[in-house]
Parts: structure tokens; C-alpha cells; sequence
């Protein structure tokens, strides 16, 4: 572990000295604001046109960033002098245990695990979010972020699978100008089902492609929030409901005691 990186992520550097590779990455917690629908009387929508105030907000079927922010935001937080990780080696492995924690109860667990012995060229990431809060009545979209350093640049390109058939070529689209309409923002229309694995690779010259495989089928992309980064959906929790599920429920899933539940991943 080398520290807390420029954008708040944990900075660690994957070294294969037989490949004679050396490449530092970060990894977060981020969360985009889902779409609310409001009524265009209050004067902090004022400049937001009447089209998107009253669009359909986000929900079940619909993911969908707040067309004022859609840049993900920071949840919860980690300590700068990195007290709040702690590092683990056994005879075949060795694990960081990084707890993200604040005011707003966004409490979070992430376990980074390297071992040459019994998974050689992979790090296992275990995530465990606890409950999200929406207290605020904010809808919120949580997402696992990875972030390339070291000059990466996969240029706006990487690759999803496609039901575990084969990996499809995938390219950003960030049309400035376009009318949206209301019905989606660039952030949605860049995600892409992930059923076991997203890639992308190093345009630059650096001959590196990182490839994230999950142990479910999740939403993600790449190269969107931030230069290098791959990001993918872990948990979604709603405070208003989209009219394509046939009645007004938003998703908010609760335990028996009504909390939110906790997603492990």
C-alpha cells in the first residue's frame, strides 16, 4: 500500500517481476445521485429546463444520474495517515483491511488480498457496504471504483462479455451539446451489463490491460468518471419510484428491523 492517492482512493502497486510489470492503482468508493423528479417551483431549479425537472426520476428499471451532478460523488470517507487499514500476512497470504466510515453512517469494508501461492497474477477485492442511508432523501448508486496511474490511457475504449460468450469492443460516448430530453444522461448511457468480466487496456504504449472479473452479473463501464478508472455498480438504493414497474415502490430493499440491506460483493 502506498497511501491515499489525489482522488481519495487507496493507492497500491501491482509488481510482476517476471513480466517486468510495475503498475500502481487506486481503489474507491463513489456514488452517484439518482434522478429526482421535483416541481419547478423552487428557485434552486429555476435554471434547470422544465423537461428535466419533471422527467421520470430513477429507479428499478432505471438508473439514471442527477443531470445537475453527474459526476460521482465521495462515499463515505478514509483516514489520510491511512489508520483506518490494517494489514494482515499469513504463509500464502497476505490482506489489507480498508474501513471507510463518517458522519452520515456511509460505513464500508473493502478486503484487497494478494497471494503468489494460490491465485498468482490476480488481487481479490471483497466489498461489503453496510446499510445505505437515505436520510437525506437523496437516491444514491453506489460504485466500486479502480483507478490507473503510471500514464494510463485505455482512450475511451474497453471491453465487456456478453452473457459469457465473448468480450465486446465498447466505446465512450460524451456528445457534448446532445438533447437529452430528459430521459438519460451520458453516465447511464455508457453502462453496460457485466455478467463476469469488463477490460480495458493502455493506448499510450504501456502493452497493459487490467481486466475486473465479478461473481455476478453487475452494471459498469470504463473510462468514464475519471481518466483510467473502471467502475462497477454495487448497490442501488431509491427514494422515488420510475413509472416502468407497474406500481409506485421505489427500490429500497429492508431487513426485518427496516434497515437497508448489506451487499457483499
Amino acid at each position: 500500500m502506498l497511501g491515499i492517492g489525489p482522488t481519495n482512493d487507496i493507492l497500491f502497486t501491482y509488481k510482476n517481476e517476471a513480466q517486468g510489470l510495475a503498475q500502481t492503482f487506486g481503489v474507491n468508493l463513489k456514488y452517484y445521485r439518482g434522478h429526482q423528479k421535483r416541481e419547478p417551483s423552487s428557485k434552486a431549479n429555476e435554471s434547470m429546463p422544465l423537461a428535466l425537472l419533471t422527467s421520470d426520476p430513477a429507479g428499478i428499471y432505471t438508473f439514471k444520474a442527477e443531470f445537475t451532478d453527474t459526476q460521482p460523488l465521495q462515499y463515505s470517507n478514509s483516514t489520510e495517515d491511512g489508520s483506518n487499514v490494517v494489514y494482515q500476512k499469513g504463509q500464502f497470504l497476505e490482506q489489507y483491511t480498508i474501513t471507510f466510515s463518517n458522519l452520515e453512517q456511509e460505513q464500508a469494508i473493502i478486503r484487497v488480498r494478494f497471494s503468489p501461492s494460490m491465485f498468482e497474477e490476480l488481487i481479490q477485492f471483497e466489498v461489503e457496504l453496510n446499510s445505505v442511508p437515505i436520510q437525506d432523501g437523496s437516491s444514491k448508486d453506489v460504485i466500486v471504483n479502480w483507478k490507473m496511474y503510471n500514464d494510463f490511457d485505455p482512450k475511451g475504449e474497453f471491453w465487456t462479455d456478453s452473457n459469457g460468450l465473448e468480450m465486446q469492443k465498447r466505446q465512450i460516448d460524451k456528445r457534448d451539446g446532445f438533447n437529452f430530453t430528459g430521459r438519460e444522461t451520458h453516465v447511464s448511457r455508457n453502462y453496460y451489463p457485466i455478467d463476469s468480466a469488463i477490460a480495458m487496456r493502455d493506448k499510450a504504449g504501456g502493452k497493459i490491460q487490467v481486466t475486473v472479473m465479478n461473481d455476478r452479473p453487475q452494471g459498469g463501464s470504463a473510462d468514464l468518471s475519471d481518466k483510467a478508472t473502471i467502475e462497477i455498480m454495487q448497490h442501488r438504493r431509491q427514494v422515488q419510484s420510475d413509472p416502468k414497474n407497474g406500481f409506485d415502490e421505489a427500490l429500497n430493499e429492508t431487513d426485518s428491523e427496516q434497515r437497508g440491506i448489506r451487499v457483499n460483493a
